[in-house]
């Protein structure tokens, strides 16, 4: 109780803008009064009570995206801009239709083996034909229904993943384009891409829980002060960054790119 008591009037958490977990741990405890070890601030993390952040000491490579929009901002948008004419379809070989809507990450499937088997093997990307021959199985008044059922399911999907975002809508993986560009410094960790599973390891690991073998495809992202998010190009997973430090990695002249915490 007296290490507490002291640890309360230490001035050196207050001058630390950045703590690492063991650090973050501590302080904790010291602000709740009782024992939090690190698996607790990973967790808080996933469970979203806390934002980590990640540190590159050694510069990282990023594609910039878009900020957050609150729901009812995205609903707007997305209205406006779903329509038959701006849907993009594709068709597959299990007999099922695409529907996808540009700058989204949303997606429908109709069932027609019929007309995949007219329209012949699947084509890559958009497949405007396709398209065309679905619209003309049905009528306008079809057509309407059809598309109104997709707009309102994506709305609805879309406002039970905001709540997990206080209401806001994270970018499209889509809006991760242009030039890679070279980042450094503390960034947060939105939580959005493999900086979830990656953490989530993490905790497994400490608790003594199963090694977590899902792999992401989008990547792991981070956070600016300006809420702006950005796609990783590099990784910097728990064990990648052990890796690094390493004696192994350090015969090898290959310096990790950087370690996570929390901002202060």
């Amino acid at each position: 109780m007296d290490d507490i008591k002291s640890l309360r009037k230490s001035k050196l958490f207050q001058l630390k803008n950045w703590l690492t977990i063991p650090e973050a741990a501590k302080y904790l405890s010291i602000m709740f009064g009782e024992e939090v070890n690190e698996s607790d601030v990973l967790r808080l993390a996933l469970d979203r009570h806390l934002k980590l952040s990640v540190n590159f000491v050694n510069h990282a490579h990023a594609k910039r995206g878009e900020k957050f929009l609150p729901f009812e901002e995205w609903e707007t948008k997305f209205r406006k801009m779903a329509s038959w004419q701006t849907a993009e379809t594709r068709g597959r070989s299990d007999g099922m239709i695409a529907v996808h809507f540009p700058g989204h990450d949303i997606g429908f499937y109709l069932k027609d083996d019929e007309l995949i088997n007219e329209n012949g093997p699947q084509r890559l990307g958009h497949d405007e034909e396709l398209k065309s021959r679905l619209l003309k199985k049905h009528s306008p008044e079809e057509q309407t229904n059809i598309i109104t059922d997709m707009i309102e399911a994506a709305i609805i999907h879309i406002r039970e993943e905001s709540e997990k975002y206080d209401g806001k809508v994270p970018p499209s993986t889509m809006s991760f384009k242009g030039n890679v560009t070279s980042i450094d410094g503390v960034w947060d960790l939105p939580m959005l891409g493999t900086e979830n599973i990656d953490i989530e390891h993490g905790f497994q690991m400490l608790t003594g829980g199963p090694e977590v073998t899902l792999v992401g495809l989008d990547g792991a992202c981070v956070e600016d002060k300006d809420g702006v998010i950005y796609q990783l190009q590099d990784r910097f997973d728990e064990k990648y960054i052990k890796y690094r430090n390493s004696c192994e990695s350090a015969c090898k002249n290959d310096p990790p790119i950087g370690r996570i915490g929390v901002q202060n």
